[in-house]
């Protein structure tokens, strides 16, 4: 409860003073420690006099320092959460205000009812198109770049064209731009989903495959020019 906090604050402050005093005290033996080391009439090893000492934490202040922790991100997230809260809001209300014009009879209430999220998720025939046909997507960022880089193996390039090849039916979900009809389709989005994902999991295996036989290939050429030298 808050008594026992406040009490637990107390005895953490007590300890940190006990503690900073004693700190103070240790600094000042160690410094005539030195001095006596310098001045050639101590004993003590430089290593015993360097040494640093342990500080002690009570329970109570360690448990003081981890909730006041806890509280700063409570507060930052709270904060966080008001700010996102906020944009949200004036996104409705400019939306909807271009909507229905400046009619001040429907009120900020009513519009924030009514009006869409910023963002919304896309459906699966889209993620198909864009992923695979568009200029953007991966796949053909990927075919460009195996085209034109001098740096892969005839075998890497083979090997992704033939994966490409192979799922070549997700061409025919068109361009995200302009999709085509969903009568037209040639599976359904879950299934094209699906099919995209097994395609990107056998084009990731092509090129783990290929960077592992090039650096294999690699390793191979500096063994023969080793033993050429």
């Amino acid at each position: 409860d808050a008594a026992a906090k406040e009490e637990w604050k107390a005895q953490a402050y007590e300890d940190w003073r006990r503690n900073q005093n004693g700190q103070d005290g240790s600094d000042r033996r160690k410094k005539k420690r030195t001095k006596k080391l310098k001045d050639g009439g101590s004993q003590v090893s430089r290593k015993e006099a360097t040494k640093p000492e342990k500080r002690k934490i009570s329970f109570q202040q360690a448990d003081a320092e981890g909730v006041s922790a806890m509280e700063q991100r409570i507060q930052q997230l709270t904060q966080t959460l008001s700010r996102v809260g906020r944009i949200l809001d004036r996104h409705r209300e400019a939306e909807l205000r271009l909507m229905t014009g400046s009619d001040p009879s429907i009120s900020d209430e009513a519009l924030r009812e009514v009006a869409h999220a910023p963002l919304v998720i896309m459906p699966d025939e889209r993620v198909v198109a864009w992923m695979w046909n568009h200029k953007d997507g991966v796949v053909q960022n990927l075919l460009a770049h195996t085209e034109n880089d001098i740096s892969v193996s005839p075998e890497l390039r083979e090997s992704i064209l033939h994966t490409v090849s192979k799922h070549s039916i997700l061409e025919r979900f068109g361009d995200p731009c302009d999709p085509p009809e969903p009568t037209s389709l040639p599976m359904s989005p879950t299934e094209g989903r699906e099919r995209l994902n097994e395609a990107l999991l056998e084009l990731r295996k092509d090129l783990l495959d290929g960077i592992q036989q090039m650096a294999s290939v690699i390793k191979k050429h500096k063994a023969r020019l080793r033993a050429m030298a």
